[in-house]
């Protein structure tokens, strides 16, 4: 018995050995996403979506103002296939409308508030007597000219595609240049997107190749791993297992692909989110994270 243990001990480690005499997959050129400082982006999620109203102007205003890094945002088609960012599929839950986005054309969807349900992390609402409108992708892509940016396509299937070519529409008139990122959820809507533009945007790894880079990672099987993607967008745990490890970092980095964590409002875990090195942090609270960096920054002066 002992013999059989020693035989399997000793194929385990010579199947390790040979994994890691195996040269790492690169994505090739320079990747702009990682951050060779212990200062990771301060992304707004949704603008800082429990600070000011979700995926709207005044939020991702107020975001830059206090010095958020990149701006973080969701894109919906509307009936007449127009990208506008919100993040639900109906406008319920953020609006005094009722209805799924793609039953209501543009200049339908401008008549409603969609300030009128939020309520900030003190559970007030600055904005009672405002009526803010649904921003269109083009209105923002066109206002944030320079800001990096993260852009979650929503849609899937014919209608993700549909939103895919619009971001590709958009990109020589007001991306070319800017430090952007495309996610989906939906693994064949973001392998679309990278078809279409080769690369002249990053992109996330799909659900699936995020699944499994975390599970090889863990394994210290990365080095089988091809990415097609310049970043990971991951959850600091999924279903009890901690995503927020150092070695998940460092396995990312040794493929040139960035890893971002999303959404981390804790000062706790933002902090140990640096320790880990993480590149970037996906917030609601990104004046928690600001003022983190800060302090950090002063103590290190001192």
């Amino acid at each position: 018995m002992k013999r059989f243990l020693l035989t399997i001990l000793l194929i385990i480690l010579v199947f390790m050995l040979v994994i890691h005499l195996i040269p790492m997959n690169k994505i090739p050129g320079e990747n702009k996403l990682i951050i060779e400082k212990d200062q990771p982006l301060v992304i707004a999620h949704r603008g800082g979506k429990d600070l000011w109203p979700e995926n709207t102007i005044p939020a991702f205003d107020s975001a830059i103002a206090i010095g958020a890094d990149m701006l973080e945002m969701d894109v919906v088609l509307t009936k007449d296939s127009i990208p506008v960012v919100i993040h639900d599929d109906s406008i319920d839950r953020v609006s005094n409308g009722k209805g799924k986005v793609r039953d209501f054309y543009l200049k339908d969807l401008s008549k409603y508030d969609f300030s009128h349900h939020f309520k900030n992390y003190k559970g007030k609402n600055p904005y009672s007597n405002a009526i803010i409108s649904i921003p269109t992708l083009e209105e923002v892509l066109q206002r944030y000219r320079g800001v990096p940016k993260s852009i979650e396509i929503k849609d899937t299937g014919k209608r993700g595609r549909t939103s895919a070519r619009s971001i590709k529409d958009f990109h020589d008139k007001y991306l070319c240049g800017d430090l952007v990122v495309i996610s989906s959820f939906d693994d064949a809507t973001i392998k679309y997107f990278r078809k279409i533009m080769q690369g002249k945007l990053y992109t996330t790894a799909a659900t699936k190749e995020s699944g499994k880079f975390s599970v090889f990672s863990m394994l210290f099987l990365d080095p089988l791993i091809y990415p097609r993607y310049e970043a990971y967008h991951l959850p600091f745990e999924y279903k009890n297992f901690n995503l927020g490890r150092k070695r998940i970092v460092k396995a990312a980095h040794r493929s040139n692909t960035a890893m971002h964590y999303w959404t981390i409002n804790d000062s706790v875990r933002m902090i140990e989110l640096l320790d880990i090195g993480a590149d970037g942090i996906i917030t609601d609270r990104p004046d928690i994270l600001i003022n983190i960096l800060k302090d950090k920054k002063n103590q290190t002066l001192k």
